[in-house]
């Protein structure tokens, strides 16, 4: 279990509801991403994600756990040894909805984006040092990030 208090924090994005989710393990930074988007309540959103930690560990899939909607896999991005994000931006609604996707361009001139770039654009302010993602957690355990991502709070190593 991660400490989170040594991790950077920016965020919370999206909505009010969703279960938690704990998708940080033991203060390392993510080196693999798988990612769904879907149509949900007739917006284009994150339907979920699973991280891949540096030694191997994956976080498990967080969201697509609807059997009524037809989630839609994205390409994966890998991290390279040494590459680090340097911008990143969220998008999502603005105290309510959901996480409607993410973007972020490394130090290794590669752009990754995941879900759609509807709702309100936020920009990553806190990337922690040097840009190292650590994960993501939920903040709310009564109703679930189950059918999509309903909101983030995203962490960096310092």
């Amino acid at each position: 279990m991660p400490r989170i208090r040594s991790l950077a924090q920016d965020g919370p994005y999206g909505g009010q509801g969703g279960s938690s989710y704990n998708a940080l393990h033991n203060d390392q930074k993510i080196k693999h991403i798988d990612a769904w988007k879907c149509k949900y309540m007739n917006y284009d959103v994150l339907g979920g994600l699973n991280f891949v930690f540096e030694d191997g560990t994956p976080s498990g899939r967080f969201g697509c756990k609807d059997n009524h909607i037809g989630y839609e896999q994205e390409k994966s991005f890998d991290f390279a040894d040494g590459e680090t994000i340097d911008s990143m931006k969220v998008y999502a609604g603005d105290g309510e909805g959901f996480c409607n996707g993410f973007e972020f361009h490394t130090n290794h001139n590669n752009h990754y984006s995941a879900g759609s770039k509807i709702g309100r654009e936020f920009p990553v302010d806190n990337l922690g040092k040097h840009g190292e993602w650590a994960g993501a957690t939920g903040r709310d355990g009564q109703h679930g990030a189950d059918a999509v991502i309903d909101n983030m709070v995203l962490y960096f190593k310092n």
